[in-house]
This record gives C-alpha cells, structure tokens and sequence, in this order.
C-alpha cells in the first residue's frame, strides 16, 4: 500500500510568481506579479544585493521568493502598500505582521498527523521576516553620526525581530535537528542493497543510488554535495582515500556544470574528508560504477565512458543518459524510499542523523573541544553556532533517556 507524504496544503492562488533566469553560470531569481509579469522593486534590489554577496552561490534565494510570494499576495488582496513600508526602511509594522500571520494559518493547512503545530506556517513567517528586515537594516536613515543614533538604530531593529519572532509558533525559529532511528537507517539501506542484489538489467541505477545513498550517510553531505562531486574531487588509491568537497566558486574560470541553473550547489565550506577501514566495500562499489555504468550510449548499442563532463553520478536513463544526475532525480530516488520504507525520509534528513549522532558522543566526553572541532570541519560549517539544533536535540535526547530510566528503576522499586 503507497504511503501519503504528510506535508501541509496551501489553499490560496498566490499572485505572484517566482522566475529563474540564467547570468553566467549563476541562476538568479526575479518575483513578478503572476499574469502581467510586473517585478517586485525592493524584490530585484533585494535579489541583486544577494547575488554579489558571499552567499551568492546559494539556491535558498528561490525558497526566500517563493516563500515572500504569500506576504506580496497578502498584501495585494488587502491593499497593503508593502513596497513602499520596505523601500523607505520603515520594516513592516506589528499591526500588518500580525493580520499576515493570522491570514497565513488559514490559507495554510498543517499536515494530518496530530502536531499543534504548522511548521510550513512557520518556515514561511522565518523567510518574510529575513526578507522584511534586511531593508530594515539597510534602508531606515540614519539622522546622525551620534552615538545615540547608532543605538536607536538597533532598538529598532531589535523591535522589528521581536514583531516576527511573536508570530511565530513557540518564538524563535530554533528548530532541533531532524533525526531517523537507527532502525529506520538499516531499513532504507537494506531497501537499497536488496535493489542492488537483485539487478539485473538496470544494476547501474541501483549501483548508483546505494553508492549515493553510503556516501551521504558515510559523510553527512548536503545532496547538492554528492551530486557535485566529480572525478576529480575522489582518490581510491593509497593508504588514505578521500573524497574532497570543493565550492562552486573554487572550481576555476573554466568550470561548467549542464545543469546550470539548476546545478548543484556546495552551501558549506571545503573539506578534505577520508573513507574508513569500513568503507572498503563501498569504495569497491564506487570503481565498479566509474569503471562499467558510468557511461554514455548510443542508438547503436553502443557505449562509452568518455563523457563530456566529469560529475561522478549519472542519468541512467533512456533519453538523457550519461548526463549528470540532476536534483529532480535525486529527489524521484527518495521519493521511492518514503514510498517504500521510511515515509519521512528526504536526503537532508541523512545529513541529520549524521551529526546528531557524532554531536550525542561528543557531549558524553568531558573534555570534547577537539571532537567538537573535527565535527565542524566535516560538516563545513564555519562556527560552533551551526551546532546548535544538534545540541538541543542532544540534551533533549539525554534528558529523556535519564527520564525513562527513572521511571524504569521506580517500576522496578515498586515490584
């Protein structure tokens, strides 16, 4: 029996819409109002601003859009000037964040499983607020150079922050980190193993999606990483092999990626990361697929490993293969998974139980510093403040341990 994905449901035709474009190898974004295409002004400043930032090189600016699209038709509908409250630095008021908020838990439905709370509801309220105060900072005038100025400054700032943070479902958007247990880890990696196994005239598409699967579970690394990961980014030979995860903007003046702009990013810094003992049968897998499937065929039966990029992972299928594996294949292979096994699986959930699991042992040691830091690098993140849902989760996860040990020990008492 098909499992149904428990996400929420919008009920709201949103009038404005999200466009992608291409400049170079970089996708950009522009928000138009839907029908007429007419583009959102403090939208494209926002966007342009992005796009020569050090993130630059981040997709989130699409979901940002998509996500801001609810506010723009919000206010249209309610006849809310919100270009001019953003452009002239003024922020979007409590009063118009409120009756937003209000508008959006109708408009939204929360998925059907129980929980109190509409996560996407929140999720959307955390990029508006992003979104609404960045003008805040970068629009409001400042009357002075004097120190109080500067002060009233922040206060304002600090305000517009707290106006979001209250509408939003328990405050702070802080989440804890997802996990999967560790059932749930071995169910999806027999699934892909039994696939695997049995082969027989698409092994290569089984070869891939296990070695796909064994490399973000190995590493904890961000789908757009794997899918990035070309041949040169992996050395087999030696006493050591590595795999290493090189930015976008490290590959030289001469890098293309055929999926542009829809390539796969690298979101983290880079990272020199090694296989273990363990993992020899996994590298086995990665030369058998280099060396037999990774190749590109012809009408004529005929095939060949000499393709025009260099992408590690794939297409294996009929009309496009040879090409690289792209982020809608990607996420046709976990929706396979969630059908199949583990109905909350997505990629990025991987990436999760990786580093719950690492940041749980750490903060068992007592003097931790070191494996705290050798997390941070293999996560390629850039401060220990990345580690915060992980941390929650920890002391969550501990504090529930020692609960039900108690309650075990005074059941045990009491017999």
């Amino acid at each position: 029996m098909l499992k149904v994905a428990n996400v929420s449901k919008k009920f709201v035709e949103l009038e404005y819409k999200v466009v992608k474009f291409s400049d170079g190898r970089l996708a950009r974004y522009i928000l138009v109002a839907d029908k007429i295409y007419v583009p959102s002004l403090s939208a494209s400043v926002y966007e342009v601003s992005y796009s020569m930032g050090s993130r630059r090189f981040k997709s989130s600016i699409r979901t940002i859009f998509y996500h801001v699209s609810f506010l723009f038709t919000w206010a249209r509908v309610n006849c809310v000037d919100i270009e001019t409250m953003l452009l002239e630095g003024h922020g979007v008021d409590f009063k118009t964040i409120r009756s937003f908020s209000r508008w959006l838990e109708k408009v939204i439905c929360p998925p059907r499983n129980g929980t109190q709370i509409n996560r996407y509801v929140t999720k959307v309220l955390h990029s508006c607020s992003t979104f609404s105060l960045w003008f805040v900072e970068n629009f409001t005038p400042l009357v002075s150079n004097q120190l109080n100025s500067n002060v009233n400054y922040m206060r304002l700032i600090e305000s517009h922050k707290k106006a979001w943070s209250d509408v939003m479902v328990g405050g702070n958007f802080d989440p804890i980190a997802q996990d999967l247990t560790d059932n749930e880890l071995l169910l999806i990696d027999e699934l892909l193993k039994f696939r695997l196994d049995n082969a027989t005239d698409k092994r290569g598409q089984h070869l891939r999606n296990y070695i796909l699967w064994r490399l973000v579970l190995r590493f904890g690394l961000r789908i757009g990483e794997a899918l990035a990961l070309r041949l040169v980014d992996l050395d087999l030979t030696g006493d050591y092999p590595s795999l290493e995860i090189i930015r976008i903007e490290e590959r030289g003046a001469d890098y293309v990626d055929p999926r542009t702009p829809n390539n796969p990013l690298v979101k983290t810094y880079g990272r020199l990361l090694y296989f273990a003992p363990e993992d020899e049968d996994l590298i086995r897998y990665i030369e058998e697929y280099v060396s037999g499937y990774r190749v590109k065929g012809y009408k004529e039966n005929r095939f060949t490993v000499f393709l025009e990029h260099d992408f590690l992972f794939v297409s294996h299928g009929s009309v496009n293969a040879g090409s690289p594996l792209s982020y809608s294949s990607a996420s046709k292979i976990s929706k396979v998974i969630r059908l199949e096994c583990v109905d909350s699986f997505h990629w990025h959930i991987v990436r999760h139980a990786v580093f719950n699991r690492l940041y749980e042992a750490a903060s068992l040691l007592e003097n931790n510093s070191t494996e705290i830091d050798h997390i941070i690098y293999m996560g390629g993140w850039g401060s220990p403040g990345s580690l915060k849902s992980y941390a929650k989760r920890a002391i969550r996860d501990m504090t529930r341990t020692r609960l039900i040990k108690n309650n075990n020990s005074r059941i045990a008492n009491d017999d």
